[in-house]
Order: structure tokens, then sequence, then C-alpha cells
């Protein structure tokens, strides 16, 4: 209601003399921190947009990449919203949030056998940004997590309308190995069920007349779970992929 709200009063106050022109979104190239007020990096380039959380609260996201979307490609699809444990929504019979949140990004084990991961840090996190260009245009962000003895890299970058992502772990400044990168992956919203196909390397996932390819390293291993987690958007079911080098990389874009 707030934001139908300052819709409302735009219109009510705007000038039509003034001619439309296209929005930062429409246009694209840029990336936009909100630290240290808000935890959130926002990038767009070349038709496709990527949100970054990098302290989620757990009630409501969870830390890391947890929004990926592309022009013409239906909202929400293939990545609407992070998973959060301690989700307050109320879903369908059968649907359930994760038992620990989840985001797309690393998960490990540390020297001592305890599993960890990037979506599950939610405080004592520090996080150094970088914007990365391609000329005079922002193309990617690059951030450093660091929570304790353990840094976590993350690279995003957007070219020709491909989201590139990387990752690597260090525990006291050694590489962590292996590492698991989770990929949630769209069942369904409710009304619509989405079909994935296997690729070389690869997943197709389709859903409503289009279809994002997710590509990885020809060394790293694919599990998938065949429990399905939700958040608000829909159903998904996680994809693990198991990464014996670092950095663990994986390519997202649209083919129709």
């Amino acid at each position: 209601m707030l934001a139908t709200s300052f819709f409302g009063l735009a219109a009510l106050h705007a000038d039509d003399a003034i001619p439309e022109h296209p929005t930062p979104a429409e246009i694209g190239g840029y990336a936009l921190a909100l630290q240290p007020a808000f935890h959130k990096v926002f990038l767009c380039a070349e038709g496709a947009y990527v949100e970054v959380d990098t302290q989620a609260d757990p009630n409501h996201d969870a830390t890391g990449v947890g929004r990926i979307l592309f022009k013409g490609c239906p909202p929400g699809f293939p990545l609407g919203l992070p998973f959060a444990s301690h989700s307050k929504c109320i879903y369908a019979p059968g649907c359930s949030a994760p038992e620990t949140p989840v985001a797309l990004g690393p998960a490990w084990r540390g020297p001592d056998g305890a599993a960890d991961s990037l979506a599950s840090w939610s405080e004592g996190v520090r996080v150094e940004i970088e914007a990365l260009k391609t000329g005079c245009d922002v193309s990617g962000v690059a951030c450093v997590y660091r929570k304790g003895a353990t840094t976590v890299h993350e690279t995003v970058r957007i070219v020709r309308g491909k989201v590139l992502l990387d990752w690597s772990v260090e525990i006291d400044g050694s590489p962590v190995l292996p590492v698991e990168i989770v990929v949630p992956c769209l069942v369904g919203d409710g009304e619509s069920r989405a079909s994935s196909a296997p690729a070389d390397s690869g997943v197709d996932l389709e859903f409503r007349g289009r279809t994002v390819a997710f590509r990885w390293g020809a060394d790293m291993r694919l599990q998938s779970d065949s429990v399905e987690i939700a958040n608000r958007n829909g159903i998904y079911r996680l994809l693990r992929l198991v990464a014996p080098s670092q950095p663990a990389h994986i390519d997202i874009e649209t083919l129709t």
C-alpha cells in the first residue's frame, strides 16, 4: 500500500509536459550499494538484473545472490527471492521454507566438519564491495565477505546479457575444497510448472515460454535434492554443484 500511495502522489503532481525518457533500470550499466544503512547491492546491465544481500535478516532473506532477472522473462524467473529459514509467510499445504537459509552461492565444511554456508551468515559479517567497469559502464561487482577466520570471494558480472558468477572460500588463508555451489531451480509458482532438460555441463530451465540456461565447469559434479523448498515466489528444487577447484564458476543466460 505504501508503494501504491507513492505512485498515486507522483501521478497527481506529474508534469505531463515533460517528455518520457528511459528509466535507469531500462538503461542499465550501474551498480548501487546501500551499505551501511542497508545490506543490499543492485547490479543492472545489458537487460539483466542481479540483487545481492551482504548480511541478510534470516527472518526475510539469505546472504548472497538472491535475485536474478532477465528482460522479457516472467517475473521472478529464474530466481526472484532468496529463502529465509524463519519466514513468517504462510505456505500452501506440502510447501515449506528450508531449515537453513538458502541463496545462490557456496556451502562448505570447516576443519571440524561443521557445515557452513554464505547464505547462513547473518551476524558478524564484514563486507568489502568493488564495482567492476567495462569502459564507462559498471558491468559487475566483487564482494569480499569475512566472518571470523573464513573469507568468501563472490564476483558477479554481466557480459553480453549473460550473468557470470564466481566464488572461492578460504579459512585462515587456505582454500577450502571441495566447495558446494547451491543453485535454486524453479519447479513452479502455483499456477505454472517449469520443466528442465539436461545439457552439456548444465541444465536448461523452461517456464512460461522462456528458457534460461545454467552452465558450469566440466569438472563440477551435479547433485540434486529431492526435497522442495518455497519462498513467496514459488517452489524450488536445489541443485548442488560440487566444485573440486576454485574459483567455482556458473553462467546463467536466456536462450529464448
